[in-house]
């Protein structure tokens, strides 16, 4: 009798499967009775995470640690002594062991009540992309100025007192760049070759270490590669040379570190590793084990482009990491989410924060060509959602170094609070960037001191009702809308007498009720403000789909005369809908206007045709056509296109294709780009050759033109099949092809514009502002009138860094001035804005020129002296003054005492406005205290001093 016969003679087979992997289930149906079949035993019982939260870790250690040798204890004792089963490792990390037994053994274990899951000894593999051998840098290479770990060098941040771990290859102990950080602890998986010493055979983990915390910053190495260079690590191998591992061999890795936490405090882990398996829940309840022993585990989102993110990576109870290139442009390998619909993933409770949602990656992280070590004392670049995630866990090593008593959900926060948004990826959070891009400074700027507590804005809900809006949901041009804060405490101190005021960093937004009053916010508590929302007006004139920058404003006292907080929380807020992007050129490969597309716009050598037997928009597509040799055949653009006055242009197309290898070789179907009118190619898209059949229904490519911008560009479809016989099975379909522009419906913005108010000066009256355009700046001019006499024209000239000038003539006494700015931009079809928004009909700045005496006021009218930050600080301090004459402006920081501590400006200052900045250091260079300052502003008659209290 087969096994499979007994197999089906079991009644409980059915729920026998329940607590197998299918790959377990499979393996046992395809083994012989004989077969001793590796596999992963879970026992039912859990570990209450929630309610050992009152307890110190080594506290949590020994509750799960009993948990787990009492609940396992009667089914080991059952299967000690017997020949047909093996055991192996037990585990605390989870609930579990490793065993090796016969089919009839692992099946009699299935039907057990305390028996939750069976998993097979499945494998796991490095997430690396591709690498090559560079020279030495001698330098800071770009990935660590882009994610600024330098600036946190400069403030004394280095990770110096902070362990890190890693579970990866190995690693170089020896490597120059990393010598002397090793902590002593050092682990091997079984069934690796064994050392007492920490090796690595394959290279990847060296160099994701390097990243972490490889150099010396600022000290005389030449290679500074690492972020918390100060760091010291602990290291476990699970992954042999090949770049492959096991289930049971990263599991014992991962229970190595969890055992040191007893004694070495490990703040965070990285893992540049993932299983091949789809939709595998074996290392969940481990990362929960994890976060709850005070370690945070680190894993790259994967390499696989838009088919999904790998596990664990896409987990709620990891920080997964995208890669992104020195343009922050996302890397085209990195995975995107979103993570699955299905328990555990939609389980709320294991959510690392209220707004996660499934979005995955979390965070993004340099991971294109990253400079770092590899064994044996040399460097190179790698690429992967690999190099990208040791930047992550390096700067958890600079956030425990500020706070060592970081929850890891705390650090999870202050990570993706603080992060870089480039442009293109808005809005955030999305499935391709996750929050935004790793900033390392903004994240230990804003780490809160011991006993601190810390505030997250983790969603925002905006309202259009009537009468202000239309109610669709959408805030469009004129309407008012209210917006809803949620704010969740996450750290274990109490906010108390919370706060929220709203801001507007944009033109075409005014704020009509910026306050509200959140009182005390408890740990883990999440409130909001439906009851009295913050208002907000979109100007008539706001173009559609604008993106309006926005923040909110929240402050906190902590408890007991302990430490304040004081953020502010920036997002982006889409105005209208945008209108589609642009088309540069598109064909459908139809015919029209007595024009047959097809031979019109293309070039094709070999079999290309056009076909109606698929489309995406019927009737017709382009067709690769059945391979009858092995000779290259293409489908290319006929003429060359001009993108240089276009910014961010984009390929877009839908394709169709199966590919059946078995009976040929692929050997090259791809999608290049020339800047030179087609002597030379690059490719932007290839597909990769499987042993298997592939095919993928209508999908579309989307491909940033963006580095390949010329005036000769050319597009072209190319396929090569070697047949070695058999049916030919190669299609492949393309349909409505379109090289795209976002649409530039958006005129030129005006920032930091001088506005004069009343005045006895009688001039000049010099007016600057920083005027942009995504297509460039082409005209600015300066429109006044004298008394509402006829509007005259200044011509505004560029003075470098987007700042343009003009400057109104002198004026007598007893005189208005009124004045807008208008400018145009250089897109393809002009646009023209004004600042004020809508004038002159929406209105103008305005002063006059009074006698003096005659103004309202104090002499010295017109001087400002603010701070442009919020008390209480622990960043420099920034300050804004204006003047509407030349005078001399003295402005000196005191101590409480009255003592001088910084003389900050003593000097003749032209009329204008004016930033400053006290970097907190003394006048001999030191850094000065917390505690109360002052600052005052001497010029002419006018006096004033601003109060400023200074955090740590």
């Amino acid at each position: 009798m087969t096994l499979m016969l007994v197999i089906l003679m079991i009644p409980e087979w059915t729920s026998v499967q329940e607590k197998l992997t299918s790959e377990l289930a499979t393996q046992i149906s395809n083994a012989s009775p004989n077969t001793f079949i590796p596999c992963i035993v879970v026992m039912k019982e859990g570990y209450p995470y929630k309610e050992t939260e009152i307890y110190t870790v080594k506290e949590r250690i020994k509750i799960y640690r009993e948990i787990a040798e009492r609940s396992q204890k009667p089914l080991i004792e059952w299967l000690l002594g017997r020949t047909d089963a093996k055991i192996g490792q037990r585990f605390w990390v989870i609930n579990g062991f490793y065993l090796e037994a016969k089919p009839e053994v692992i099946i009699q274990i299935a039907q057990r009540p305390d028996v939750s899951l069976i998993s097979h000894d499945g494998e796991v593999r490095l997430i690396e992309h591709e690498n090559q051998t560079v020279p030495s840098s001698r330098g800071i290479p770009w990935n660590i100025t882009k994610v600024r770990a330098d600036s946190c060098w400069s403030a004394g941040y280095t990770g110096q007192g902070v362990i890190l771990g890693i579970i990866d290859s190995g690693a170089d102990y020896t490597h120059p760049a990393l010598a002397g950080k090793w902590t002593g602890y050092w682990y091997v998986a079984s069934g690796l070759p064994q050392s007492p010493t920490p090796y690595d055979d394959n290279g990847h983990g060296t160099h994701c270490l390097g990243t972490i915390l490889g150099g010396d910053g600022p000290g005389p190495f030449p290679e500074d590669v690492g972020i918390a260079f100060n760091a010291r690590y602990v290291a476990a191998k699970g992954i042999n040379s090949s770049g492959t591992g096991t289930y049971n061999g990263l599991l014992q890795c991962m229970q190595f570190i969890a055992n040191l936490k007893e004694s070495v405090d490990v703040k965070a882990v990285s893992n540049s590793w993932g299983s091949i398996y789809v939709n595998d829940t074996f290392f969940y309840p481990i990362t929960r084990t994890y976060l709850s022993i005070g370690i945070v585990p680190v894993f790259a989102n994967g390499n696989s482009g838009t088919s999904g993110s790998n596990i664990p990576g896409n987990y709620s109870t990891v920080i997964g990491v995208g890669a992104t290139d020195s343009t922050d442009t996302i890397a085209s390998f990195s995975s995107r989410g979103p993570a699955p619909n299905l328990p555990p993933w939609n389980d709320t409770s294991t959510w690392l924060r209220t707004d996660w949602n499934r979005i995955k990656p979390n965070i993004t992280a340099p991971g294109v060509s990253v400079y770092s070590c590899i064994p044996g004392g040399g460097y190179t670049t790698k690429n992967g959602t690999s190099m990208a995630t040791p930047h992550v866990t390096g700067t958890i090593g600079l956030l425990c170094q500020k706070n060592p008593t970081l929850s890891p959900r705390l650090i999870y926060s202050i990570l993706i609070d603080h992060v870089d948004k480039p442009s293109r990826g808005e809005p955030y959070p999305n499935n391709t960037y996750g929050w935004g891009r790793l900033n390392a400074w903004k994240a230990v700027q804003k780490t809160p001191r011991i006993n601190q507590p810390y505030l997250s804005v983790v969603n925002i809900v905006i309202a259009d009702p009537p009468p202000g809006g239309n109610g669709n949901g959408l805030v469009e041009p004129g309407e008012t809308a209210q917006l809803i804060a949620y704010i969740e405490n996450v750290c274990e101190q109490p906010g108390v007498n919370t706060t929220g005021n709203l801001k507007t960093f944009d033109n075409f937004i005014t704020i009509n009720n910026p306050f509200h009053s959140f009182g005390t916010i408890l740990p883990r508590q999440v409130v909001a403000n439906p009851n009295n929302p913050f208002i907000f007006t979109a100007h008539n004139l706001t173009p559609h789909g604008h993106k309006a920058n926005l923040g909110l404003i929240v402050n906190s006292d902590g408890p007991h005369d302990t430490l304040d907080f004081c953020d502010t929380f920036l997002f982006s807020l889409q105005i209208g809908t945008p209108p589609p992007p642009h088309a540069i050129l598109e064909d459908d490969f139809e015919y029209g206007s007595g024009i047959d597309s097809f031979l019109y716009y293309w070039d094709t050598t070999g079999n290309w045709v056009r076909t109606s037997n698929q489309s995406f928009s019927p009737p017709y597509s382009a067709y690769s056509g059945v391979p009858y040799d092995s000779l290259l055949r293409t489908l290319t653009l006929k003429n060359s296109l001009d993108l240089t006055t276009f910014q961010e242009p984009e390929l877009r197309f839908w394709h169709k294709y199966y590919f059946y290898p078995q009976n040929q070789v692929v050997d090259t179907v791809a999608v290049r780009v020339s800047t030179d009118g087609g002597s030379t190619w690059l490719s932007l898209w290839s597909y990769r050759w499987q042993n298997e059949p592939e095919s993928i229904p209508w999908t579309e490519m989307r491909i940033p033109l963006t580095s390949y911008i010329s005036n000769n560009l050319k597009i072209r479809f190319l396929s090569k099949i070697k047949i070695f016989g058999g049916s030919r099975q190669f299609h492949w379909w393309i349909d409505n092809f379109r090289i795209t522009t976002p649409y530039d419906n958006e005129p030129p913005y005006f920032t930091n514009t001088t506005r004069w108010t009343d005045t006895s000066f009688t001039g000049p009256f010099p007016v600057h502002s920083t005027v942009t355009d995504v297509n460039g700046v082409d005209s600015v001019y300066l429109y006044y009138r004298i008394n509402s006499g006829n509007w005259q024209r200044l011509v505004m000239s560029h003075q470098g860094n987007n700042i343009y000038q003009a400057t109104i003539p002198s004026q007598v006494l007893n005189t208005r001035i009124d004045y807008y700015l208008w400018a145009r931009d250089k897109w393809v079809y002009p646009n023209s804005g004004c600042d004020p928004v809508g004038a002159p009909n929406d209105g103008y700045y305005s002063f006059q020129i009074r006698p003096v005496g005659a103004v309202e006021q104090l002499p010295g009218d017109g001087l400002t002296f603010a701070l442009s930050v919020s008390n209480p600080m622990r960043d420099d301090v920034r300050l804004k003054y204006a003047t509407p004459i030349s005078v001399r402006v003295t402005i000196i920081a005191y101590d409480i005492t009255g003592r001088q501590v910084r003389k900050l400006l003593d000097q003749d200052v032209n009329p204008g406005q004016y930033e400053l900045s006290w970097d907190n250091k003394d006048d001999t260079g030191r850094r000065v205290s917390a505690g109360v300052y002052f600052i005052r502003m001497v010029a002419h008659t006018f006096c004033k001093t601003e109060k400023i209290i200074r955090i740590r």
